[in-house]
């Protein structure tokens, strides 16, 4: 049987949750319990996937980690139900679809739960607008991408659909409200919410339990835990009120260092490799820290960068 090492709350596990769902596959779920760091001590894990990261997937002797690879395999290794289209554009447009969700729509509600997660007198009130309006404007050009259809590619459920789903269920809780001029939305979300995958997702409800299977170590045991605080933001995050160590940590399980821009890690450490001296050298050749932040977030996380490089 497959095996899924999981945390109860990560999005991404959520999505290959869902996947597993709608093909029904039998599997058991091994509990990584991300808030005390065990993904990145545990030399079983770290063998699994040395990012230290979840979800990570084993099927038989393979080992798969990363969401959207997790989700491709299942595809083709399970065919049915047809989660991508047919046609290569098809499956482009999904991939477009779910790399703008994991790299821009998720960050955005990340940040919210993060700044959810401290007392309410220390939220910062226009950081979490400000991340809200993000997410406003997400599901107005979603909006755009269904133009009329059922579902976001070619009106058939597929993996792009997939990919929003646990940002969306989770909007009320962010205290994100969808605009009602948005029809095609609305009707979306209500349709994905009626899928019987959806419907085990949301009836999983905050309670963090799960079964372990035979590969799991003792650090890696099963245990049934209950946390009524909002989520901490990405599935790697550790519950934290230290503002510095949450956004290192949302960059880092992201690959994503200045939000505003949407500039990807990887582009700032090829700007690095390629000469770049200074943080406005870097600025200069990437637009990183040149949004509404002022560089407030990816500053640092850059200058890191450069101190660090060979």
């Amino acid at each position: 049987m497959m095996e899924l090492y999981d945390y109860p709350d990560c999005p991404f596990a959520q999505k290959v949750r869902v996947v597993l769902a709608e093909k029904e596959l039998e599997y058991n779920k091994i509990f990584v319990d991300l808030r005390t760091g065990e993904h990145r001590q545990n030399a079983d894990f770290l063998k699994l996937n040395p990012y230290g990261k979840v979800p990570v997937l084993i099927d038989d002797e393979v080992v798969v980690y990363d969401s959207t690879i997790i989700n491709e395999y299942l595809e083709e290794e399970y065919p049915h139900p047809a989660l991508m289209p047919e046609d290569s554009g098809g499956r482009a447009r999904v991939r477009t679809l779910e790399d703008y969700c994991d790299n821009s729509f998720l960050p955005s509600a990340g940040f919210v739960q993060a700044e959810l997660s401290k007392p309410q007198a220390e939220q910062d009130a226009e950081r979490l607008q400000r991340y809200r309006n993000e997410l406003a404007r997400g599901l107005k050009r979603l909006e755009q991408f269904l133009g009329g259809k059922e579902y976001l590619v070619g009106g058939q459920f597929s993996l792009a659909d997939i990919a929003f789903i646990p940002a969306l269920l989770i909007l009320p809780r962010l205290g994100v409200d969808v605009d009602p001029g948005l029809r095609g939305v609305t009707a979306w979300i209500n349709r994905l919410k009626q899928r019987p995958s959806v419907k085990v997702l949301e009836g999983e409800g905050r309670i963090r339990q799960s079964s372990s299977g035979g590969r799991a170590s003792a650090a890696l045991r099963a245990t049934t835990q209950h946390d009524e605080r909002p989520a901490p933001g990405p599935c790697d995050a550790a519950v934290t009120d230290d503002e510095d160590a949450l956004r290192r940590s949302i960059i880092d399980s992201y690959r994503i260092v200045c939000i505003c821009n949407k500039i990807r890690k990887g582009v700032i450490e090829k700007a690095i490799r390629g000469g770049a001296q200074s943080f406005a050298d870097v600025q200069r050749r990437t637009r990183a820290g040149t949004g509404d932040c002022k560089a407030e977030r990816c500053g640092p996380v850059i200058r890191d960068m450069l101190a660090k490089k060979p």
